[in-house]
């Protein structure tokens, strides 16, 4: 039996945390050797290092050695998603080398947090494992999902529910300029407009889809605060 095999074996029968970070320690140079490949591209290391982490997170949780494949061999295989990852990125723009750390703290934050619980962490689990307010790491969360070119209409969905107000949904509405009304109007689907995904509302308004995205994150952000200003908590 290979050694990588041996470890991921104990770690699955016992998820023992000491274990986990054995075989992530053993697995560790197949991520860097893909990363290196990158070093010409202009997305710091430490968001290819985040990035990383996660993939090999998934892959020896998802790893089934009953079908025939060195765990070394998926883990590589699943790790060229970087390549997706730098090229969306560099689509995107250059993100600062202090941004590029912050990300790397949350991103181990969440992988940690992932082994230790067995599910997705809360936002309030988040922010007391990084000592960070419960909005740096919403912000955080969206942000990193703007960078990748998610969809985020779904977030301000889940500020707005049925049994939020709607008078305050409305206030703020009206207080917007005319593109920005337009962009909600086709994110939270009012006034009978349809509700669109972020890449139809671009194309709808002939917009950049990244300009969309950032008033998205401007509404989820500014909703946020108006809605807790009033009591609710979001």
């Amino acid at each position: 039996m290979d050694k990588d095999l041996a470890i991921w074996q104990e770690w699955k029968q016992t998820k023992d945390q000491e274990k986990y970070e054995k075989l992530i320690k053993q697995l560790k140079p197949l991520m860097h050797k893909e990363i290196n490949k990158y070093r010409a591209a202009p997305v710091p290391r430490p968001v290819l290092e985040a990035h990383g982490y996660k993939i090999m997170h998934d892959a020896i949780t998802h790893y089934d050695p009953k079908k025939g494949v060195k765990l070394s061999t998926y883990v590589t295989n699943r790790l060229k998603k970087l390549h997706r990852h730098v090229i969306e990125l560099q689509n995107i723009a250059y993100i600062p080398e202090a941004r590029a750390l912050k990300i790397g703290t949350y991103q181990r934050a969440l992988e940690e947090l992932q082994q230790k619980l067995g599910r997705e962490p809360t936002t309030a689990e988040l922010a007391d494992e990084l000592s960070w307010p419960i909005q740096e790491v919403e912000r955080m969360r969206i942000e990193l999902r703007s960078d990748l070119g998610e969809d985020v209409t779904d977030d301000i969905l889940a500020i707005t529910k049925p049994d939020i107000s709607k008078t305050i949904v409305n206030m703020y509405y009206h207080d917007l300029d005319k593109t920005d009304q337009q962009i909600l109007e086709y994110s939270l689907g009012l006034f009978g407009k349809p509700r669109l995904s972020t890449k139809k509302i671009a194309q709808q308004l002939g917009l950049p889809e990244k300009q969309v995205r950032e008033r998205q994150i401007k509404f989820i952000e500014e909703l946020r605060d108006l809605l807790r200003k009033h009591g609710y908590a979001v």
